[in-house]
């Protein structure tokens, strides 16, 4: 349920801007260290305000419960968590994310959710050994309103959507032909 597929992510982030937080570069500057969780919360409630905003409690409690929540998360992933909760700092490749939108299906939700998501460095290296594709966990989740779309929202979700399948497509495309080409040896031109 808190994983969250990667493409998706870029996707609300790329496509929704106005719903999502400030660009990872500014939440956390120095992603590939690790950093007190004290700075790493006050950075963020600084940068995402809330009239009620993120404490160490809080995340530590949330974490916590993590295995709980998801009896299936891996020990690569759950270990990074887990030094939030021992040490009280953020790992390197880990960073808050705030929504404030969500849309599924035929419906908007406007949201507050506090996320605390674990991306594989460098970031847009795609597939990392130990963690995959990264982890999102959500910390707090609040839901404001809702409203059903309308259809020209329903038919740019559509296409947007259509767009994100075929540019998958053709990534997946290319990485097959790239690895066939590898594997292939060339012809020789002596008979």
């Amino acid at each position: 349920m808190h994983r969250i597929h990667f493409i998706l992510f870029l996707f609300v982030t790329a496509i929704i801007p106005a719903y999502a937080s400030p660009p990872i570069s500014e939440l956390r500057p120095n992603i590939d260290k690790d950093v007190p969780l004290a700075y790493a919360l006050e950075r963020y409630n600084r940068l995402c305000p809330d009239n009620n905003p993120l404490t160490e409690a809080e995340v530590i409690a949330a974490i916590r419960n993590i295995k709980i929540d998801d009896p299936d998360i891996s020990p690569a992933v759950l270990a990074r968590y887990q030094r939030v909760v021992d040490e009280k700092i953020l790992p390197a490749g880990m960073h808050f994310h705030m929504m404030n939108a969500w849309i599924v299906k035929d419906t908007h939700f406007d949201v507050v959710w506090h996320d605390l998501e674990l991306m594989p460095l460098p970031l847009g290296s795609g597939k990392d050994p130990e963690i995959g594709y990264g982890y999102n966990f959500r910390i707090r989740a609040r839901y404001i309103s809702s409203r059903p779309l309308t259809e020209e929202e329903i038919a740019r979700q559509e296409e947007t959507h259509a767009r994100i399948a075929a540019a998958i497509e053709q990534r997946q495309k290319e990485k097959e032909q790239s690895e066939e080409d590898t594997a292939t040896p060339p012809a020789s031109s002596c008979e």
